[in-house]
């Protein structure tokens, strides 16, 4: 149900469950007449993610605790990032960061560094909330969630106008020491465009981060996302009190990479657990992944998968998939001309390869708005050169990607 709430084609879905497509539209069917979406009429996904918008809310509101998990995971296992935790930490309670977006490539693991994050410091605030955009309620619903929540046992009377809303969400926030989490903010955000266009209808979260940045108050706005968004990239300073963190290589010590392989029962090759932690560059979910196919291929030997230098798979790729889906036209070109480099190359080189065998090359503005939208999106790697010029490349992963459908499309065009 969640990939078909993500707008995945029956086709899609099927290949990454490894079901029929039969099977799938029979589950999708029991799910509709369970909540009683019958017919074969258009928008029933739409509707569907509307209830359980509704329904969410409606249970979370009626716990006006202190604590409001609300849809956050139950995170019982969890290895290294003590220092992004310490940081994160400092800005939010020792420096009182009005606003902080924690970003990062899918299955980064920023959902789980927010838990963890959270369980640190909530003994400094008043009031804690957990929200999920992920199916992308709209901001005048999220205000009417979150304002009775913060205001109890008091009942406020909610203004019609939205920004009178976010006007009476930041009294709260003066009022009471809080801290809200927005999980899964990418939702609100449109795709095939550059990073950080807002969805047809969500322009006015973006007011919301910008006030909750600029004014003053003593709460804390955190949020997770795979791209920044431009009213707090627009905010951000190193002595401001809003601030973006973006989520890198796990960085493992050796008794926690034995412990995450021995809780996966891989016991084997431990000499190479290292190379494959690298691979992945340490994201959390595409090592789960990768050691569930090393246990239910390859019996759990770890030399052997490493061997067959393929560390794309279905499950892995899809999950890059996901996040090139996203990407405008010319983000897609910038991608795949950097994949064709062995090394990395300066942005003039970049910008020379882009228009050579183009009569309509891109406009100097276009190629700018688009790196930086790539560099938003955490899919850039930035270097300095001796000689202190900037180069760019991506990351090992993505770029393996971005190979393999090279290579893909060029075996469709042979024939």
């Amino acid at each position: 149900m969640s990939l078909a709430l993500k707008d995945l084609a029956i086709a899609e879905i099927a290949a990454q469950l490894d079901i029929s497509e039969v099977t799938v539209r029979k589950r999708l069917g029991e799910v509709f007449r369970k909540f009683k979406l019958g017919g074969m009429r258009p928008g029933k996904l739409t509707d569907l993610k509307q209830i359980l918008v509704s329904e969410s809310q409606k249970r979370q509101s009626a716990l006006p605790g202190k604590i409001v998990w609300g849809e956050a995971p139950d995170v019982s296992t969890f290895y290294g990032r003590s220092d992004e935790l310490d940081k994160l930490a400092g800005w939010i309670v020792e420096e009182k960061c009005r606003l902080v977006a924690l970003l990062g490539l899918r299955g980064m693991g920023k959902t789980a560094l927010c838990v963890k994050l959270v369980e640190q410091v909530d003994s400094k605030f008043e009031r804690v909330i957990w929200r999920s955009l992920r199916y992308a309620p709209p901001l005048d619903d999220l205000l009417a969630n979150l304002i009775p929540l913060l205001s109890h046992p008091q009942k406020p009377n909610l203004p019609t106008e939205t920004n009178q809303k976010i006007s009476l969400l930041i009294e709260c926030f003066r009022q009471h020491r809080c801290l809200i989490v927005l999980d899964c903010a990418d939702a609100i955000l449109q795709t095939q465009e550059l990073a950080g266009r807002y969805q047809q209808g969500y322009e006015n979260y973006g007011e919301l981060f910008r006030r909750v940045g600029e004014e003053r108050h003593q709460s804390c706005l955190l949020i997770t996302s795979i791209e920044n968004f431009p009213e707090i990239a627009a905010l951000e300073e190193q002595t401001s009190p809003v601030r973006t963190f973006t989520l890198t290589n796990l960085n493992l010590s050796e008794s926690e990479i034995r412990e995450f392989f021995n809780k996966k029962g891989l016991f084997e090759d431990e000499n190479r657990w290292s190379e494959l932690i690298g691979i992945y560059r340490g994201n959390p979910l595409a090592l789960k992944m990768a050691v569930a196919t090393i246990n239910e291929v390859f019996c759990g030997r770890v030399s052997t998968f490493l061997d067959q230098k393929t560390p794309l798979f279905g499950d892995i790729s899809s999950l890059l998939k996901q996040q090139f889906d996203r990407l405008s036209e010319l983000e897609n070109k910038i991608v795949y001309l950097l994949a064709k480099e062995e090394q990395p190359i300066s942005f003039v080189k970049l910008r020379q390869k882009l228009s050579s065998p183009d009569p309509q090359p891109p406009e100097l503005s276009d190629i700018i708005a688009a790196m930086q939208s790539l560099s938003r999106r955490s899919l850039l790697e930035r270097k300095d050169t001796e000689s202190k010029e900037v180069v760019f490349t991506l990351q090992s992963l993505v770029k393996e990607y971005a190979r393999t459908q090279l290579a893909n499309q060029s075996n469709s065009a042979d024939d």
